[in-house]
């Protein structure tokens, strides 16, 4: 419409001439193949026979056709999806299986807590990729249940810790595409971490709070605890804008 069309056949085309007048407008476009002479004419012929078929056809027939052909192309493309997502669940697993693993072979404290901390961003991503699969949008998640697994995944990945943990999770009715559930689900899983390293030192209990408010447009996530906190003589971090 509205001669937009004439564009993309003009970068098609190697020559496009156009002639308006008062009877109208005539179009002549040019298109240079390497196709053999002997073979352009059978392929002009079976251009011609398709457009006759189509014009013969009866449109609410070949409606149905296109819809059902529509139908079946969606419905595979749903079968590779599920088996797609079917193996990156799986794929998923077996890594958290095989740090886990390794974790529990390893001597030294610090490769402990490295496994550690990577199974559980590995499972904060897999949570997140369930959550999709399982959304009713594709790309869209809510933001409680996930920070529910991974609050569980914290509790379930420092249970051995020695220490007794409290987590408060307090969350608006929020629903977030998925880059964003990811983001923040390893954003709080690192807080929650470093809380349980640093904020408890000396002590065999405490409390980490993680709220996510929604105030108009925005979105404010705070990991809090009732740790130790810093020295008087230690310098504060620097506080970013």
């Amino acid at each position: 419409g509205l001669g937009l069309g004439l564009r993309g056949v003009k970068r098609l085309a190697d020559v496009l001439e156009v002639d308006s007048g008062p009877e109208g407008t005539r179009m002549m476009a040019m298109f240079r193949t390497a196709i053999p002479a002997a073979e352009q004419r059978q392929r002009a012929d079976a251009l011609v026979a398709e457009v006759q078929k189509l014009n013969a056809a009866d449109p609410a027939a070949l409606l149905v056709q296109q819809n059902r052909e529509l139908a079946e192309a969606l419905a595979e493309r749903d079968l590779l999806m599920a088996e797609l997502h079917h193996r990156i669940k799986n794929n998923l697993s077996t890594v958290t299986a095989l740090m886990r693993l390794s974790r529990n072979s390893v001597t030294s404290d610090e490769a402990r807590r490295v496994l550690r901390d990577l199974e559980m961003q590995v499972r904060a991503i897999a949570t997140v990729h369930e959550r999709l699969q399982h959304s009713a949008a594709s790309d869209r998640v809510p933001l409680l249940p996930l920070l529910e697994s991974v609050v569980a995944q914290f509790r379930l990945a420092f249970e051995a810790s020695n220490r007794d943990v409290e987590v408060a999770l307090h969350c608006d009715d929020v629903v977030l595409d998925g880059r964003a559930v990811t983001d923040i689900a390893l954003a709080i899983g690192e807080l929650m971490t470093n809380s349980l390293k640093h904020a408890f030192e000396g002590r065999d209990r405490g409390r980490i709070e993680v709220r996510a408010n929604l105030t108009g447009d925005m979105l404010q996530i705070a990991v809090a605890d009732d740790g130790v906190g810093l020295p008087p003589d230690v310098e504060r971090p620097e506080r970013s804008s």
